[in-house]
Protein backbone atom coordinates (compact mmCIF):
# COMPACT_ATOMS: atom_id res chain seq x y z
CA UNK A 1 0.00 0.00 0.00
CA UNK A 2 0.96 3.68 -0.17
CA UNK A 3 2.34 3.97 3.41
CA UNK A 4 2.83 0.76 5.38
CA UNK A 5 4.17 2.25 8.61
CA UNK A 6 3.04 4.82 11.11
CA UNK A 7 5.15 7.92 10.30
CA UNK A 8 4.86 10.12 13.36
CA UNK A 9 2.85 11.58 16.19
CA UNK A 10 -0.62 11.19 14.63
CA UNK A 11 -1.41 9.80 11.15
CA UNK A 12 -4.48 9.27 9.03
CA UNK A 13 -5.58 5.65 8.48
CA UNK A 14 -7.60 4.29 5.56
CA UNK A 15 -8.92 0.74 5.29
CA UNK A 16 -10.97 -1.38 2.85
CA UNK A 17 -13.25 -3.92 4.52
CA UNK A 18 -14.82 -6.82 2.66
CA UNK A 19 -18.45 -6.22 1.80
CA UNK A 20 -19.71 -8.81 4.32
CA UNK A 21 -17.50 -7.38 7.06
CA UNK A 22 -15.53 -10.57 7.43
CA UNK A 23 -12.02 -9.22 6.83
CA UNK A 24 -9.84 -6.18 6.17
CA UNK A 25 -8.65 -6.23 2.56
CA UNK A 26 -6.22 -3.28 2.46
CA UNK A 27 -5.07 -0.58 4.92
CA UNK A 28 -2.66 2.32 4.65
CA UNK A 29 -1.40 5.18 6.74
CA UNK A 30 -1.01 8.71 5.38
CA UNK A 31 0.92 11.36 7.25
CA UNK A 32 4.19 12.99 8.24
CA UNK A 33 6.35 12.98 11.37
CA UNK A 34 4.03 15.64 12.78
CA UNK A 35 0.30 15.73 13.65
CA UNK A 36 -1.89 14.66 10.70
CA UNK A 37 -5.51 13.50 10.72
CA UNK A 38 -8.00 12.44 8.05
CA UNK A 39 -11.50 13.77 8.71
CA UNK A 40 -13.41 12.60 5.61
CA UNK A 41 -13.23 10.00 2.88
CA UNK A 42 -15.22 9.75 -0.37
CA UNK A 43 -15.09 7.76 -3.61
CA UNK A 44 -15.52 8.86 -7.18
CA UNK A 45 -17.39 6.93 -9.89
CA UNK A 46 -14.29 4.74 -10.43
CA UNK A 47 -14.02 3.92 -6.72
CA UNK A 48 -10.83 5.91 -6.39
CA UNK A 49 -10.33 7.15 -2.84
CA UNK A 50 -10.24 10.83 -1.81
CA UNK A 51 -9.41 11.99 1.72
CA UNK A 52 -9.63 15.44 3.34
CA UNK A 53 -7.96 16.41 6.59
CA UNK A 54 -5.59 18.71 8.43
CA UNK A 55 -1.87 18.57 9.16
CA UNK A 56 0.77 20.31 11.22
CA UNK A 57 3.51 18.86 9.04
CA UNK A 58 4.74 19.09 5.47
CA UNK A 59 2.32 16.98 3.49
CA UNK A 60 3.31 16.15 -0.12
CA UNK A 61 2.19 18.35 -3.03
CA UNK A 62 1.99 16.93 -6.55
CA UNK A 63 3.35 19.08 -9.42
CA UNK A 64 0.63 20.78 -11.46
CA UNK A 65 -2.09 20.85 -8.80
CA UNK A 66 -3.61 23.94 -7.18
CA UNK A 67 -2.00 24.56 -3.80
CA UNK A 68 -1.30 27.17 -1.11
CA UNK A 69 2.18 26.22 0.16
CA UNK A 70 2.79 25.79 3.90
CA UNK A 71 -0.93 25.43 4.57
CA UNK A 72 -2.58 23.16 7.17
CA UNK A 73 -5.41 21.48 5.18
CA UNK A 74 -4.67 18.61 2.79
CA UNK A 75 -6.46 16.71 0.03
CA UNK A 76 -5.24 13.37 -1.34
CA UNK A 77 -6.43 10.93 -4.00
CA UNK A 78 -5.45 7.23 -3.90
CA UNK A 79 -5.96 4.41 -6.34
CA UNK A 80 -8.91 2.16 -5.55
CA UNK A 81 -6.57 -0.46 -4.04
CA UNK A 82 -4.69 2.13 -1.90
CA UNK A 83 -1.37 1.27 -3.53
CA UNK A 84 -0.74 4.57 -5.31
CA UNK A 85 -1.07 8.23 -4.30
CA UNK A 86 -2.58 9.71 -7.47
CA UNK A 87 -2.20 13.33 -6.35
CA UNK A 88 -1.85 15.39 -3.18
CA UNK A 89 -2.15 19.08 -2.35
CA UNK A 90 -2.53 21.51 0.54
CA UNK A 91 -4.67 24.64 0.79
CA UNK A 92 -5.32 27.47 3.23
CA UNK A 93 -3.66 30.67 4.42
CA UNK A 94 -0.07 29.40 4.34
CA UNK A 95 0.48 30.09 8.07
CA UNK A 96 2.05 26.67 8.70
CA UNK A 97 -0.79 25.36 10.92
CA UNK A 98 -4.41 24.32 10.26
CA UNK A 99 -6.88 27.14 9.66
CA UNK A 100 -10.12 25.15 9.85
CA UNK A 101 -11.64 22.01 11.23
CA UNK A 102 -13.19 20.06 8.29
CA UNK A 103 -16.98 19.67 8.47
CA UNK A 104 -18.10 18.14 5.16
CA UNK A 105 -16.59 16.52 2.06
CA UNK A 106 -17.87 15.37 -1.32
CA UNK A 107 -16.64 14.00 -4.63
CA UNK A 108 -19.71 14.39 -6.81
CA UNK A 109 -20.84 12.46 -9.87
CA UNK A 110 -18.77 14.79 -12.08
CA UNK A 111 -15.79 14.17 -9.78
CA UNK A 112 -15.56 17.80 -8.64
CA UNK A 113 -14.28 18.02 -5.07
CA UNK A 114 -16.17 19.94 -2.35
CA UNK A 115 -14.73 20.80 1.06
CA UNK A 116 -15.99 22.87 3.97
CA UNK A 117 -14.81 23.69 7.47
CA UNK A 118 -14.83 26.18 10.33
CA UNK A 119 -12.09 27.81 12.33
CA UNK A 120 -11.16 30.68 14.59
CA UNK A 121 -11.23 31.72 18.20
CA UNK A 122 -13.35 28.77 19.47
CA UNK A 123 -10.61 26.35 18.42
CA UNK A 124 -7.97 28.53 20.03
CA UNK A 125 -9.93 28.76 23.31
CA UNK A 126 -9.83 24.96 23.68
CA UNK A 127 -6.04 25.02 23.71
CA UNK A 128 -5.43 23.77 20.19
CA UNK A 129 -3.31 25.62 17.62
CA UNK A 130 -3.92 29.31 16.93
CA UNK A 131 -6.81 28.79 14.50
CA UNK A 132 -7.81 31.66 12.21
CA UNK A 133 -9.77 31.77 8.95
CA UNK A 134 -8.25 34.99 7.62
CA UNK A 135 -6.33 35.06 4.30
CA UNK A 136 -7.70 31.83 2.86
CA UNK A 137 -8.19 31.84 -0.95
CA UNK A 138 -11.47 33.13 -2.41
CA UNK A 139 -12.67 33.54 -5.98
CA UNK A 140 -13.96 36.65 -7.77
CA UNK A 141 -17.58 35.49 -7.38
CA UNK A 142 -17.32 34.56 -3.70
CA UNK A 143 -20.48 35.07 -1.65
CA UNK A 144 -18.33 36.57 1.15
CA UNK A 145 -14.74 37.55 0.34
CA UNK A 146 -13.60 38.67 3.81
CA UNK A 147 -13.48 36.99 7.20
CA UNK A 148 -13.61 38.10 10.83
CA UNK A 149 -11.19 35.25 11.58
CA UNK A 150 -13.88 32.93 12.99
CA UNK A 151 -16.02 31.84 10.03
CA UNK A 152 -17.02 28.97 7.79
CA UNK A 153 -15.08 28.31 4.60
CA UNK A 154 -16.16 26.46 1.42
CA UNK A 155 -14.00 25.35 -1.48
CA UNK A 156 -14.46 23.55 -4.83
CA UNK A 157 -11.63 21.98 -6.91
CA UNK A 158 -11.66 20.06 -10.18
CA UNK A 159 -11.35 16.26 -10.05
CA UNK A 160 -7.57 16.39 -10.56
CA UNK A 161 -7.18 19.41 -8.25
CA UNK A 162 -5.58 21.37 -11.07
CA UNK A 163 -8.07 24.26 -10.85
CA UNK A 164 -9.55 26.25 -7.99
CA UNK A 165 -13.19 26.67 -9.04
CA UNK A 166 -14.76 28.44 -6.08
CA UNK A 167 -13.94 29.69 -2.59
CA UNK A 168 -15.99 31.72 -0.10
CA UNK A 169 -16.47 32.54 3.57
CA UNK A 170 -19.74 32.53 5.51
CA UNK A 171 -20.11 34.15 8.93
CA UNK A 172 -20.68 37.27 10.96
CA UNK A 173 -18.48 40.33 11.31
CA UNK A 174 -18.06 39.96 15.10
CA UNK A 175 -19.46 36.72 16.47
CA UNK A 176 -17.71 33.36 16.63
CA UNK A 177 -19.04 30.36 14.71
CA UNK A 178 -18.28 26.65 15.06
CA UNK A 179 -19.57 23.08 14.63
CA UNK A 180 -19.40 20.48 17.40
CA UNK A 181 -19.44 17.60 14.90
CA UNK A 182 -21.72 15.34 12.92
CA UNK A 183 -24.04 18.04 11.64
CA UNK A 184 -22.77 18.81 8.11
CA UNK A 185 -23.44 17.08 4.80
CA UNK A 186 -23.06 17.59 1.03
CA UNK A 187 -25.56 16.12 -1.37
CA UNK A 188 -24.45 14.79 -4.75
CA UNK A 189 -25.51 18.03 -6.43
CA UNK A 190 -22.86 19.97 -4.54
CA UNK A 191 -25.16 21.61 -1.98
CA UNK A 192 -23.89 21.72 1.60
CA UNK A 193 -26.29 21.55 4.58
CA UNK A 194 -25.03 22.77 7.95
CA UNK A 195 -26.38 22.94 11.49
CA UNK A 196 -23.99 25.13 13.42
CA UNK A 197 -23.30 26.95 16.67
CA UNK A 198 -23.69 30.57 15.55
CA UNK A 199 -23.67 34.06 17.00
CA UNK A 200 -21.47 33.04 19.91
CA UNK A 201 -20.73 35.95 22.31
CA UNK A 202 -23.09 38.13 20.26
CA UNK A 203 -26.84 38.27 21.06
CA UNK A 204 -29.89 40.48 20.87
CA UNK A 205 -28.66 42.77 23.65
CA UNK A 206 -25.62 43.73 21.62
CA UNK A 207 -25.14 45.80 18.46
CA UNK A 208 -25.32 44.52 15.84
CA UNK A 209 -27.63 41.82 17.12
CA UNK A 210 -27.18 38.41 15.52
CA UNK A 211 -24.60 39.27 12.88
CA UNK A 212 -24.60 35.71 11.48
CA UNK A 213 -26.20 36.11 8.00
CA UNK A 214 -29.86 35.15 7.61
CA UNK A 215 -32.27 35.28 4.70
CA UNK A 216 -35.63 36.98 4.28
CA UNK A 217 -38.47 34.92 5.75
CA UNK A 218 -36.21 32.88 8.01
CA UNK A 219 -37.87 31.34 11.13
CA UNK A 220 -35.68 33.67 13.23
CA UNK A 221 -33.22 36.38 12.26
CA UNK A 222 -32.01 37.09 15.81
CA UNK A 223 -29.95 35.19 18.35
CA UNK A 224 -32.02 35.10 21.54
CA UNK A 225 -29.48 33.06 23.46
CA UNK A 226 -27.01 34.73 25.83
CA UNK A 227 -24.23 32.97 23.90
CA UNK A 228 -24.35 30.49 20.98
CA UNK A 229 -27.57 29.55 19.23
CA UNK A 230 -28.35 26.87 16.70
CA UNK A 231 -28.35 28.11 13.10
CA UNK A 232 -28.99 26.16 9.92
CA UNK A 233 -28.06 27.03 6.38
CA UNK A 234 -28.01 25.52 2.93
CA UNK A 235 -25.35 26.70 0.48
CA UNK A 236 -25.22 25.78 -3.21
CA UNK A 237 -21.73 24.91 -4.45
CA UNK A 238 -23.08 23.22 -7.58
CA UNK A 239 -20.53 21.79 -9.92
CA UNK A 240 -22.02 23.56 -12.92
CA UNK A 241 -22.24 27.32 -12.79
CA UNK A 242 -22.12 29.52 -15.89
CA UNK A 243 -19.96 32.61 -15.45
CA UNK A 244 -18.31 34.97 -17.90
CA UNK A 245 -16.21 38.08 -17.62
CA UNK A 246 -15.57 40.76 -20.21
CA UNK A 247 -12.13 42.26 -20.58
CA UNK A 248 -10.06 44.45 -22.86
CA UNK A 249 -7.82 42.90 -25.50
CA UNK A 250 -4.88 43.85 -23.28
CA UNK A 251 -6.63 42.05 -20.36
CA UNK A 252 -6.28 45.16 -18.18
CA UNK A 253 -9.95 46.20 -17.87
CA UNK A 254 -12.05 43.34 -16.44
CA UNK A 255 -15.79 43.95 -16.49
CA UNK A 256 -15.75 46.46 -19.34
CA UNK A 257 -19.16 46.80 -21.04
CA UNK A 258 -18.58 49.84 -23.27
CA UNK A 259 -16.76 49.21 -26.52
CA UNK A 260 -15.73 51.50 -29.34
CA UNK A 261 -15.34 50.35 -32.92
CA UNK A 262 -12.76 49.21 -34.06
CA UNK A 263 -11.58 48.02 -30.62
CA UNK A 264 -12.00 44.35 -29.79
CA UNK A 265 -13.33 42.79 -26.60
CA UNK A 266 -12.41 39.57 -24.79
CA UNK A 267 -15.00 37.21 -23.30
CA UNK A 268 -13.48 35.04 -20.57
CA UNK A 269 -15.09 31.73 -19.63
CA UNK A 270 -15.16 31.51 -15.81
CA UNK A 271 -17.66 28.66 -15.61
CA UNK A 272 -17.51 26.14 -12.79
CA UNK A 273 -17.64 22.74 -14.45
CA UNK A 274 -19.11 22.19 -17.88
CA UNK A 275 -18.12 20.16 -20.91
CA UNK A 276 -19.68 22.11 -23.78
CA UNK A 277 -19.92 25.92 -23.95
CA UNK A 278 -22.31 27.66 -26.33
CA UNK A 279 -21.65 31.34 -27.00
CA UNK A 280 -24.08 33.79 -28.61
CA UNK A 281 -22.32 37.12 -29.10
CA UNK A 282 -25.52 38.98 -29.98
CA UNK A 283 -24.60 39.98 -33.54
CA UNK A 284 -25.34 36.63 -35.16
CA UNK A 285 -22.02 35.09 -34.11
CA UNK A 286 -22.56 31.64 -32.57
CA UNK A 287 -19.60 29.69 -31.21
CA UNK A 288 -19.49 26.23 -29.64
CA UNK A 289 -16.40 25.41 -27.60
CA UNK A 290 -15.19 22.35 -25.72
CA UNK A 291 -12.63 24.37 -23.78
CA UNK A 292 -12.59 27.49 -21.61
CA UNK A 293 -10.20 29.51 -23.72
CA UNK A 294 -11.15 33.21 -23.99
CA UNK A 295 -12.85 34.57 -27.12
CA UNK A 296 -11.76 37.82 -28.76
CA UNK A 297 -14.39 39.53 -30.90
CA UNK A 298 -14.78 42.75 -32.91
CA UNK A 299 -18.23 44.18 -33.58
CA UNK A 300 -18.76 45.78 -36.98
CA UNK A 301 -21.75 47.99 -36.15
CA UNK A 302 -22.74 50.10 -33.15
CA UNK A 303 -25.59 48.92 -30.94
CA UNK A 304 -26.52 47.16 -27.71
CA UNK A 305 -25.71 43.43 -27.82
CA UNK A 306 -26.79 40.70 -25.40
CA UNK A 307 -23.94 38.20 -25.03
CA UNK A 308 -25.04 34.78 -23.74
CA UNK A 309 -23.03 31.82 -22.47
CA UNK A 310 -24.59 28.42 -21.82
CA UNK A 311 -22.56 25.78 -20.00
CA UNK A 312 -23.61 22.17 -20.61
CA UNK A 313 -22.58 19.05 -18.67
CA UNK A 314 -23.33 15.82 -20.49
CA UNK A 315 -22.99 13.69 -17.37
CA UNK A 316 -25.35 13.09 -14.48
CA UNK A 317 -24.80 16.51 -12.85
CA UNK A 318 -26.82 19.64 -13.36
CA UNK A 319 -27.36 19.54 -17.10
CA UNK A 320 -27.01 23.22 -18.08
CA UNK A 321 -26.64 26.76 -16.74
CA UNK A 322 -26.68 30.11 -18.49
CA UNK A 323 -25.47 33.66 -17.95
CA UNK A 324 -25.47 36.83 -20.02
CA UNK A 325 -24.18 40.39 -20.18
CA UNK A 326 -25.09 43.47 -22.25
CA UNK A 327 -22.36 45.14 -24.34
CA UNK A 328 -22.81 48.71 -25.63
CA UNK A 329 -20.88 49.22 -28.85
CA UNK A 330 -20.26 52.75 -30.09
CA UNK A 331 -18.83 54.11 -33.31
CA UNK A 332 -16.09 56.36 -32.08
CA UNK A 333 -15.74 59.60 -34.03
CA UNK A 334 -12.44 60.54 -32.46
CA UNK A 335 -9.76 61.59 -34.92
CA UNK A 336 -6.12 62.57 -34.52
CA UNK A 337 -4.00 64.15 -37.22
CA UNK A 338 -1.31 62.27 -39.11
CA UNK A 339 2.40 62.76 -38.52
CA UNK A 340 3.61 66.04 -39.97
CA UNK A 341 6.51 68.44 -40.31
CA UNK A 342 6.84 72.11 -39.42
CA UNK A 343 9.20 74.99 -40.07
CA UNK A 344 11.66 75.87 -37.36
CA UNK A 345 10.66 78.92 -35.38
CA UNK A 346 7.02 78.83 -36.49
CA UNK A 347 4.13 77.84 -34.20
CA UNK A 348 2.30 74.61 -35.02
CA UNK A 349 -1.26 73.66 -34.05
CA UNK A 350 -1.82 70.00 -33.17
CA UNK A 351 -5.21 68.70 -34.31
CA UNK A 352 -7.69 66.30 -32.67
CA UNK A 353 -11.49 66.03 -32.71
CA UNK A 354 -14.43 64.10 -31.31
CA UNK A 355 -13.59 64.05 -27.60
CA UNK A 356 -14.88 65.66 -24.46
CA UNK A 357 -11.52 65.52 -22.72
CA UNK A 358 -8.03 65.72 -24.18
CA UNK A 359 -4.62 65.12 -22.69
CA UNK A 360 -1.47 65.93 -24.69
CA UNK A 361 2.12 65.45 -23.53
CA UNK A 362 5.58 64.91 -24.95
CA UNK A 363 8.09 62.22 -24.08
CA UNK A 364 9.64 63.99 -21.07
CA UNK A 365 6.38 65.78 -20.10
CA UNK A 366 7.95 69.22 -20.47
CA UNK A 367 4.83 69.99 -22.53
CA UNK A 368 1.29 69.11 -21.40
CA UNK A 369 -2.08 70.45 -22.53
CA UNK A 370 -5.77 69.69 -22.05
CA UNK A 371 -6.73 71.69 -25.17
CA UNK A 372 -8.17 70.07 -28.26
CA UNK A 373 -5.77 71.95 -30.57
CA UNK A 374 -2.73 73.06 -28.56
CA UNK A 375 -0.02 75.22 -30.14
CA UNK A 376 3.55 73.95 -29.92
CA UNK A 377 6.92 75.41 -30.91
CA UNK A 378 9.46 72.58 -30.58
CA UNK A 379 13.08 73.27 -31.41
CA UNK A 380 13.71 69.71 -32.55
CA UNK A 381 11.64 66.88 -33.99
CA UNK A 382 9.31 65.66 -31.23
CA UNK A 383 6.80 62.86 -30.58
CA UNK A 384 3.55 64.00 -28.95
CA UNK A 385 1.20 61.62 -27.11
CA UNK A 386 -2.55 62.16 -26.80
CA UNK A 387 -5.35 60.44 -24.86
CA UNK A 388 -8.90 61.38 -25.87
CA UNK A 389 -12.16 60.37 -24.17
CA UNK A 390 -15.48 60.84 -25.95
CA UNK A 391 -19.00 61.24 -24.55
CA UNK A 392 -19.53 57.45 -24.50
CA UNK A 393 -16.41 56.82 -22.48
CA UNK A 394 -14.45 55.57 -25.49
CA UNK A 395 -10.75 56.23 -25.19
CA UNK A 396 -8.30 56.71 -28.03
CA UNK A 397 -4.56 56.80 -27.43
CA UNK A 398 -2.37 57.96 -30.30
CA UNK A 399 0.90 59.66 -31.15
CA UNK A 400 1.89 62.46 -33.52
CA UNK A 401 5.47 62.65 -34.76
CA UNK A 402 6.26 66.27 -35.63
CA UNK A 403 9.45 66.85 -37.60
CA UNK A 404 11.17 70.24 -37.44
CA UNK A 405 12.75 71.48 -40.68
CA UNK A 406 15.87 73.56 -39.89
CA UNK A 407 15.51 77.20 -40.84
CA UNK A 408 17.76 80.03 -42.07
CA UNK A 409 19.02 82.98 -40.08
CA UNK A 410 18.49 85.38 -42.99
CA UNK A 411 20.84 88.38 -42.83
CA UNK A 412 22.10 90.73 -45.55
CA UNK A 413 22.99 94.37 -46.15
CA UNK A 414 22.62 96.58 -49.24
CA UNK A 415 25.26 99.14 -50.35
CA UNK A 416 24.94 101.66 -53.15
CA UNK A 417 27.49 101.90 -55.91
CA UNK A 418 26.89 105.54 -56.96
CA UNK A 419 30.14 107.28 -56.03
CA UNK A 420 29.35 110.97 -56.81
CA UNK A 421 27.99 109.68 -60.09
CA UNK A 422 24.56 109.41 -61.48
CA UNK A 423 24.35 105.60 -61.20
CA UNK A 424 21.53 103.38 -59.91
CA UNK A 425 23.18 100.10 -58.90
CA UNK A 426 23.49 98.24 -55.61
CA UNK A 427 25.61 95.40 -54.23
CA UNK A 428 24.56 92.80 -51.68
CA UNK A 429 26.60 91.88 -48.62
CA UNK A 430 25.39 88.37 -47.71
CA UNK A 431 25.64 87.45 -44.00
CA UNK A 432 23.37 84.39 -44.10
CA UNK A 433 24.99 81.12 -43.00
CA UNK A 434 23.82 78.46 -45.42
CA UNK A 435 24.89 74.81 -45.66
CA UNK A 436 23.81 74.42 -49.27
CA UNK A 437 20.57 72.48 -48.59
CA UNK A 438 17.41 74.00 -49.99
CA UNK A 439 17.85 77.28 -51.85
CA UNK A 440 18.91 80.88 -51.17
CA UNK A 441 18.25 83.77 -53.58
CA UNK A 442 17.79 87.51 -53.85
CA UNK A 443 14.68 89.29 -55.11
CA UNK A 444 15.71 92.84 -56.14
CA UNK A 445 12.12 94.10 -56.27
CA UNK A 446 12.18 94.94 -59.96
CA UNK A 447 11.22 91.48 -61.21
CA UNK A 448 14.81 90.26 -61.11
CA UNK A 449 16.00 87.35 -58.98
CA UNK A 450 19.50 85.99 -58.56
CA UNK A 451 21.21 83.17 -56.72
CA UNK A 452 24.56 84.97 -56.81
CA UNK A 453 25.49 87.76 -54.46
CA UNK A 454 28.86 89.01 -55.70
CA UNK A 455 27.63 90.94 -58.77
CA UNK A 456 26.23 94.52 -58.59
CA UNK A 457 22.65 94.89 -59.70
CA UNK A 458 21.75 97.88 -61.86
CA UNK A 459 18.23 99.30 -61.87
CA UNK A 460 16.78 100.68 -65.07
CA UNK A 461 14.51 103.06 -63.21
CA UNK A 462 14.92 104.98 -60.01
CA UNK A 463 12.58 104.38 -57.08
CA UNK A 464 12.22 102.67 -53.71
CA UNK A 465 12.58 98.90 -54.07
CA UNK A 466 11.81 96.03 -51.68
CA UNK A 467 14.97 93.97 -51.77
CA UNK A 468 14.36 90.54 -50.30
CA UNK A 469 16.54 87.54 -49.46
CA UNK A 470 14.61 84.26 -49.55
CA UNK A 471 15.71 80.91 -48.10
CA UNK A 472 13.71 77.71 -48.64
CA UNK A 473 13.92 74.16 -47.29
CA UNK A 474 11.17 71.81 -48.42
CA UNK A 475 7.95 73.81 -47.88
CA UNK A 476 9.48 76.25 -45.40
CA UNK A 477 10.26 79.79 -46.54
CA UNK A 478 12.42 82.20 -44.55
CA UNK A 479 12.96 85.76 -45.72
CA UNK A 480 14.11 89.25 -44.86
CA UNK A 481 13.05 92.42 -46.68
CA UNK A 482 14.74 95.85 -46.79
CA UNK A 483 13.16 98.88 -48.41
CA UNK A 484 15.99 100.49 -50.40
CA UNK A 485 15.78 103.88 -52.16
CA UNK A 486 17.66 103.65 -55.46
CA UNK A 487 18.25 107.06 -57.04
CA UNK A 488 21.13 108.68 -58.92
CA UNK A 489 23.22 110.91 -56.65
CA UNK A 490 23.75 114.45 -58.06
CA UNK A 491 26.46 116.48 -56.27
CA UNK A 492 26.83 120.14 -57.40
CA UNK A 493 30.19 121.70 -58.32
CA UNK A 494 29.09 125.34 -57.95
CA UNK A 495 27.16 127.36 -55.38
CA UNK A 496 26.44 131.10 -55.69
CA UNK A 497 25.39 132.36 -52.27
CA UNK A 498 24.02 135.90 -52.47
CA UNK A 499 24.10 136.17 -56.24
CA UNK A 500 20.40 135.50 -56.76
CA UNK A 501 18.43 135.36 -53.56
CA UNK A 502 16.88 131.97 -52.93
CA UNK A 503 18.73 130.29 -55.76
CA UNK A 504 21.80 128.12 -55.33
CA UNK A 505 22.61 129.74 -51.98
CA UNK A 506 23.33 126.48 -50.09
CA UNK A 507 25.27 123.36 -50.81
CA UNK A 508 22.73 120.61 -51.46
CA UNK A 509 22.74 117.06 -52.80
CA UNK A 510 20.00 116.01 -55.14
CA UNK A 511 18.72 112.41 -54.88
CA UNK A 512 16.98 111.32 -58.03
CA UNK A 513 15.49 113.30 -60.89
CA UNK A 514 13.31 115.42 -58.61
CA UNK A 515 15.39 118.55 -57.79
CA UNK A 516 13.51 118.97 -54.51
CA UNK A 517 14.52 115.58 -53.09
CA UNK A 518 17.64 114.95 -51.03
CA UNK A 519 18.93 111.76 -49.42
CA UNK A 520 17.47 113.05 -46.18
CA UNK A 521 14.00 112.69 -47.61
CA UNK A 522 14.62 108.93 -47.71
CA UNK A 523 16.17 108.71 -44.28
CA UNK A 524 19.76 108.71 -45.53
CA UNK A 525 22.06 110.71 -43.29
CA UNK A 526 24.93 112.74 -44.80
CA UNK A 527 28.09 113.95 -43.15
CA UNK A 528 29.92 116.83 -44.87
CA UNK A 529 33.49 118.12 -44.58
CA UNK A 530 34.81 121.11 -46.60
CA UNK A 531 38.51 121.91 -47.15
CA UNK A 532 40.28 124.90 -48.77
CA UNK A 533 42.97 124.55 -51.38
CA UNK A 534 45.61 124.10 -48.69
CA UNK A 535 43.77 121.18 -47.10
CA UNK A 536 42.52 123.05 -44.11
CA UNK A 537 39.05 122.04 -42.92
CA UNK A 538 36.75 125.08 -43.08
CA UNK A 539 33.43 123.34 -42.33
CA UNK A 540 32.13 120.02 -40.98
CA UNK A 541 28.76 118.51 -40.02
CA UNK A 542 28.19 114.89 -39.02
CA UNK A 543 24.48 115.21 -39.76
CA UNK A 544 24.34 117.75 -42.53
CA UNK A 545 21.03 119.62 -42.85
CA UNK A 546 21.68 121.26 -46.27
CA UNK A 547 22.28 124.70 -44.72
CA UNK A 548 25.95 125.53 -45.53
CA UNK A 549 26.32 128.71 -47.63
CA UNK A 550 30.12 129.23 -47.33
CA UNK A 551 29.55 132.08 -44.88
CA UNK A 552 32.81 133.78 -43.94
CA UNK A 553 34.64 132.24 -46.84
CA UNK A 554 35.84 133.95 -49.95
CA UNK A 555 35.04 132.87 -53.47
CA UNK A 556 37.18 130.12 -54.79
CA UNK A 557 37.57 126.39 -55.25
CA UNK A 558 37.02 124.12 -52.24
CA UNK A 559 37.07 120.43 -51.77
CA UNK A 560 34.24 118.38 -50.23
CA UNK A 561 34.13 114.99 -48.54
CA UNK A 562 30.65 113.40 -48.38
CA UNK A 563 29.70 110.28 -46.50
CA UNK A 564 26.21 108.78 -47.00
CA UNK A 565 24.68 105.78 -45.20
CA UNK A 566 25.33 102.61 -47.22
CA UNK A 567 26.94 104.61 -49.98
CA UNK A 568 30.59 104.81 -50.98
CA UNK A 569 32.51 107.91 -49.88
CA UNK A 570 32.15 110.82 -52.29
CA UNK A 571 34.99 113.33 -52.83
CA UNK A 572 34.65 116.27 -55.24
CA UNK A 573 35.56 119.90 -55.80
CA UNK A 574 33.23 122.82 -55.30
CA UNK A 575 33.46 126.32 -56.78
CA UNK A 576 32.05 129.00 -54.48
CA UNK A 577 31.09 132.16 -56.34
CA UNK A 578 30.03 135.25 -54.40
Amino acid sequence: VYQEVHAGQVDGWITIIKSDGSEILKSTFTGTESFDQVYFLDLNSSDEVYVYGQSNGSMPVTPGVYSNPNSGQFLQKFSSDLTTLEFATVFGSGRGTPDISPTAFLVNDCNNIYMSGWGGAINSSYGFWDSNTSNMPTTFDAYQKTSSGSDFYFMVLTEDASRFLYGTYLGGTISRTHVDGGTSRFDKGGIVYHAVCAGCANNATQSPASDFPTTAGAWSQTNNSPNCNNAAFKFDLSSLKAALQTNSVQLDNPGVTNLCIPDGIVFENLCIGGEVFEWDLGDGTLITRFDKNPITHEYENPGKYLVKLRAIDQGTCKSRDSTSVFIDVFLASITVQQDDAMCEGSPYTLQANGGVTYAWWDRDSTFTSANRTPIVTPKDSTRYFVKITDANGCILKDTVDLGVIPGFEIDFNVVHDNNCKETTSVSIINNTEWDGTGSLEMDFGDGTRSITFDQPHRYENEGVYQIKQIGTREFCVYEKTINVPVFPLKVPNVITPGSAEGKNDFFSVQYGSDPTKTPGDYGIKISLRVYNRWGKEVYSALDYQYDWDAAGLSSGVYYIDLALDNHPACKNWLHVIK
